[in-house]
């Protein structure tokens, strides 16, 4: 398997939360070496990060939220939506490694996300889509490929779509304060 990423800046701005902030994507995917996902069939795993500068209060509390899942889940967790990672990395353990990678690229983003959005879906394979023989369980591809075609429409898409959704998840800063009440805590 070989897993790729990329990092673009698509030059949005908003504001959320007061702040403004500027959309970068990162985009990971899963397929067999040597060939690409629509022939191979795998995974993609999309995040827009909405960032704006550093805001230390909510730093602190994503730092927070960080400590608390990696002593509970690892690494892999993370940046991602537990409920959802967990059922689908107890069944298929490879996504552990996007994750992971996918936790490694956002590290590097500069400055605070305010809203993020992760897509991950299911890519079936040119053969698979052609309504072929399936591949061979041995190829790394046939078993992503399979996952995919497993996965038929069950991620809302029609079974002749090349793509399935596996989930998306969603997380938005609606405000910032820092002044807290002691009845509060």
């Amino acid at each position: 398997m070989e897993i790729t990423a990329s990092v673009k800046e698509t030059g949005a701005t908003k504001k959320i939360a007061g702040y403004d902030t500027k959309e970068v994507v990162v985009t990971v995917i899963v397929h067999e070496k040597g060939k690409t996902l629509e022939a191979s069939g795998g995974l993609s795993l999309v995040s827009s990060f909405w960032m704006a500068p550093r805001v230390g209060a909510l730093d602190e509390a994503t730092e927070f939220q960080q400590k608390y899942f990696k002593a509970i889940y690892g690494d892999a967790f993370v940046a991602a939506d537990m409920a959802a990672m967990g059922a689908l990395l107890a069944q298929y353990p490879s996504m552990k490694e996007l994750q992971a990678k996918m936790s490694a690229e956002s590290k590097k983003l500069q400055g605070t996300p305010m809203l993020t959005t992760m897509t991950m879906e299911a890519v079936k394979s040119a053969e698979q889509m052609k309504g072929g023989a399936q591949p061979a369980p041995s190829s790394s591809g046939g078993l992503m490929g399979r996952f995919a075609n497993r996965l038929g429409n069950r991620g809302g898409g029609n079974a002749g779509d090349a793509k399935s959704n596996l989930f998306t998840s969603s997380v938005e800063v609606l405000s910032v304060d820092t002044a807290v009440a002691d009845g509060d805590v």
